[in-house]
């Protein structure tokens, strides 16, 4: 699979898109660059959308090798750049201006979704450090990743996905969940499954994808979106499913509509099938149950109150709790650490 050109998913980057460089060949440069990026704070960089590359993957080694279940995120905030500054030991507090942009402050923890630590209390892990989430995610045969291997973003002051641009896919997570046949669970932290706007769809070609491809810029640059559109820039067809034996559906244009209706689920099954001649050689097919859940992010909380899952969850409540949002996310999530420690992937 690395041996083969692989686009970027979202367009913005004024260069070549990729041309006949090998994934590995892409890697080598953006992390070069990256690495001339960090070297160069706390000043400021004249470049325009400085690359990064994800800072957390060195931790892939201390969690599972076989899960049971992939939870698989986005990409962090830039504040992670605090712990990079040359000379300086711990978290950088000064300044730290990149294109006339600040970085943030400080993450709580240097880690998957560590900025604020919100995803890791919303599932109720009982120690918040990188030792505790690592032992629960062990305990529990669960591998935490993230879909995005490099970025850039034109405010690096931003924290929001939507501002994320010239996404290149995390490969070998997609590389190990392929040589999975035992089909784990795949829990997406954002996806417009649970929410209204199912799966989106290009129906016209642009800058961001051709039609059938799936929608992963922008508002709609979620997890599950940017997973199933690597899958597609691979040469794959993609299928998805409701639980219980439904007809698949397939992703292209032709299903758009269909497919924007996909949503308000916390779980479907998802197809992944290579048939003939593609971009990663692959040949076969696997077949995945999906988990998609309330984001952690506050602001979804705000939004939540317009989902029919929250709705039909309240409506069967005696009492409603003080923080009735916290509550239904807690009541998702255990749901599904019951359905994973149930499923026979090892």
């Amino acid at each position: 699979m690395r041996n083969h050109p692989i686009p970027k998913l979202a367009a913005h980057w004024p260069e070549p898109n990729n041309g006949p460089m090998s994934y590995n060949a892409w890697m080598e440069q953006r992390t070069a660059f990256a690495n001339a990026l960090i070297a160069a704070l706390p000043g400021p960089v004249n470049t325009n959308l400085p690359f990064e590359v994800h800072p957390y993957t060195h931790y892939q080694g201390q969690m599972p090798r076989n899960p049971k279940c992939y939870i698989i995120g986005t990409a962090p905030p830039a504040s992670y750049l605090r712990s990079k500054v040359q000379g300086h030991d711990g978290m950088y507090p000064g300044p730290i201006v990149i294109n006339g942009d600040q970085v943030g402050s400080a993450p709580n923890m240097l880690f998957y979704h560590g900025n604020v630590n919100s995803f890791w209390q919303a599932i109720g892990f009982p120690v918040i450090t990188v030792e505790g989430i690592l032992a629960q995610l062990n305990q529990r045969n669960i591998r935490y990743d993230d879909i995005l291997h490099s970025w850039s973003r034109p405010r690096i002051s931003s924290s929001n996905d939507q501002d994320l641009k010239d996404i290149v896919a995390n490969v070998p997570l997609l590389e190990d969940v392929w040589s999975r046949t035992d089909s784990p669970y795949l829990w997406f932290t954002n996806s417009g499954v649970f929410n209204q706007s199912g799966i989106p769809i290009h129906n016209n070609a642009n800058a961001n994808g051709g039609p059938g491809r799936v929608m992963a810029h922008n508002m709609n640059m979620k997890a599950y979106n940017v997973f199933l559109r690597a899958w597609q820039e691979l040469g794959a067809e993609v299928y998805v499913r409701e639980v219980g034996n439904h007809h698949w559906i397939q992703i292209h244009a032709g299903n758009a509509v269909v497919l924007g209706g996909f949503n308000y689920k916390m779980q479907h099954e998802l197809r992944i099938e290579f048939n003939g001649e593609n971009p990663s050689g692959l040949q076969g097919v696997r077949s995945y149950p999906v988990l998609t859940g309330p984001s952690p992010a506050r602001q979804a909380g705000l939004q939540m109150a317009q989902n029919p899952l929250y709705q039909a969850w309240s409506e069967g409540l005696a009492v409603v709790p003080a923080n009735p949002t916290n509550a239904f996310r807690n009541h998702v999530y255990n749901q599904f650490f019951d359905w994973i420690a149930a499923h026979p992937a090892q």
